[in-house]
């Protein structure tokens, strides 16, 4: 430890606090100019540790580069075959959970014609899936927004390439530390 000391920051942000304050349902938002204060700590732990030891900035900037690269391939090679073997019903369920996962709620600002894009169909196909999944008590959709009410039967209607995608960004993110 003396020759190579290394450290493992994990910070996690306190329940109730968001690492970004802005409201992510809103339809829009602009980001704060100061960070939040679960954000703010975090970085100035990390710049203490810079500071106190000699840290190899490049190293780790070129390794967080390269999982993201990584990550993001694995993401567009999965989502391809997903568009190109699965049902247009799985992938909007894919496309409202992977969103999910990267929100805090369960409410979604999705518009039809974005959806249709995402999915390469037309607008009518989302309309009439969106109503099955609703009549199914699975989400509420009404004007650019989904909101999830049966996250289990949302993902039991997904296709397998939310598990694929999540397991991937899983082991990339435990590989950086």
């Amino acid at each position: 430890m003396e020759k190579y000391p290394a450290f493992v920051i994990a910070p996690q942000c306190p329940e109730g606090k968001q690492w970004v304050e802005v409201p992510w349902s809103a339809d829009s938002h602009t980001m704060p100019k100061e960070p939040s204060e679960p954000l703010r700590l975090s970085l100035e732990l990390v710049a203490a540790l810079q500071k106190e030891f000699s840290v190899d900035k490049s190293r780790i900037l070129r390794n967080l580069t390269l999982r993201s690269s990584e990550l993001a391939m694995a993401q567009m090679q999965q989502i391809a075959a997903c568009n190109a073997l699965h049902s247009a019903e799985a992938r909007l369920c894919r496309w409202i959970l992977q969103a999910r996962d990267r929100i805090d709620g369960d409410v979604i600002a999705f518009t039809q014609d974005f959806l249709a894009q995402m999915l390469a169909v037309r607008r009518p196909t989302v309309t009439l899936i969106a109503q099955k999944l609703q009549n199914a008590g699975l989400i509420r959709y009404r004007r650019g927004r989904i909101a999830i009410t049966d996250h289990e039967g949302l993902e039991k209607l997904a296709c397998e390439c939310v598990g694929e995608i999540r397991n991937k960004t899983r082991q990339i993110v435990s590989e950086l530390g």
